[in-house]
């Protein structure tokens, strides 16, 4: 299997990205996130021994797979929102600064 990150990872970054893209909006020019579409490539694999189990990872664009492996591309559309202490759902207030990149 390729040198690719599991996708529990890939989404945690996201999450803490978009965290600190919360704490560093402008409340002069808020932007509201209301969903979020996320292209990934993906390797599938069955594990054996010890851990059993199948692995998801993400891998570059453009990365070479094992013959053992397959990449799949995996589409997830994302409706983004915070808990706040209080137990409170609200939207997902960003900032205008944060820079995003289309490498396509």
């Amino acid at each position: 299997m390729s040198d690719g990150l599991p996708l529990s990872e890939v989404l945690a970054s996201l999450r803490r990205e978009l965290a600190i893209a919360h704490g560093q909006r402008d409340p002069l020019m808020p932007l509201q996130v209301k969903a979020i579409e996320v292209e990934l490539t993906v390797e599938v694999a069955k594990q054996t021994a010890a851990d059993a189990g199948i692995s998801w990872l993400v891998v570059a664009k453009g990365s070479r797979t094992s013959a053992s492996t397959h990449s799949h591309k995996l589409t997830l559309t994302l409706d983004p929102g915070f808990v706040d202490s209080n137990g409170n759902r609200g939207e997902l207030p960003v900032t205008p600064s944060v820079l995003i990149r289309d490498d396509g």
